[in-house]
């Protein structure tokens, strides 16, 4: 099941002071306040850069039991979505304990994609925070 709402273009974020590098700021969507983390700081070690192709994509994000809440994740390069039965996908063979975001992987033409577990890209104790300070 795919949890992508929504691709947008890059828009201006609220910043806030004594955060994670990985978190971005704020923005609204759709009259919500969402909180947008930056996945190249979590994956890479360093901020996404502005290219054209550089989006944010909206997920649908679930912490434990409660409902499912909006999460903006900072993306580089995002030229396509595409959607693939979950069948097409295989394990890669390849057990990372440090990646627990990294899900299986597909090879299509234009090489490998790597499906990331959105759910595991945070700790749970920083998921539990970021949402839960949003929702006072």
């Amino acid at each position: 099941m795919s949890r992508v709402v929504e691709v947008l273009p890059v828009v201006a974020l609220t910043k806030l002071h004594q955060t994670p590098e990985y978190f971005a700021g704020l923005f609204n969507y759709r009259s919500e306040i969402v909180p947008m983390i930056d996945i190249c700081q979590i994956l890479q070690g360093y901020s996404c850069r502005p290219f054209l192709s550089t989006r944010i994509i909206i997920v649908h994000y679930l912490i434990g039991e409660r409902p499912s809440s909006f999460l903006a994740i900072l993306a580089e390069r995002v030229t396509e979505i595409t959607d693939y039965s979950d069948n097409k996908f295989v394990d890669s063979g390849i057990n990372i304990n440090q990646s627990r975001y990294r899900g299986k992987i597909i090879i299509d033409e234009q090489g490998i994609i790597q499906c990331v577990r959105v759910e595991s890209l945070l700790p749970e104790s920083q998921s539990h925070y970021l949402m839960s300070n949003l929702a006072d």
